[in-house]
């Protein structure tokens, strides 16, 4: 079953000692000593010097710049403008206009080759 971002976080951190040998706390603080400038480059470097995974490294990075991961995924959902109402999704608009057009959406073969 699929775990929330908290959930998610909450199983890292009870999970990272057994599997690293440190607390999230202890991983924290080296990423802030690194003095590296941005997220991405915070998370490179846990999974290429540390060989952590990238849902680990990113929950550490976050951390460390002092936000959770958590609190970036709803920040992301709320820039998303919302979907304007009556229409249908993107990828189904663009299946319609492709139906329209005469020509087969991305994942469909052309008539001739299905079986």
């Amino acid at each position: 079953m699929p775990k929330s971002p908290k959930e998610m976080g909450e199983a890292i951190a009870r999970n990272l000692p057994a599997k690293t040998g440190r607390t999230f706390k202890q991983w924290v603080d080296p990423v802030k000593r690194a003095g590296l400038a941005t997220r991405p480059e915070r998370v490179e470097w846990l999974k290429s010097k540390h060989q952590l995974g990238p849902v680990t490294a990113s929950f550490i990075a976050a951390e460390a710049e002092g936000r959770s991961l958590i609190d970036w995924k709803q920040e992301a959902a709320r820039r998303r403008p919302p979907p304007r109402s009556g229409e249908p999704a993107r990828s189904t608009r663009r299946a319609i206009v492709h139906r329209e057009a005469g020509r087969p959406h991305r994942r469909q073969r052309p008539p001739a080759y299905r079986r």
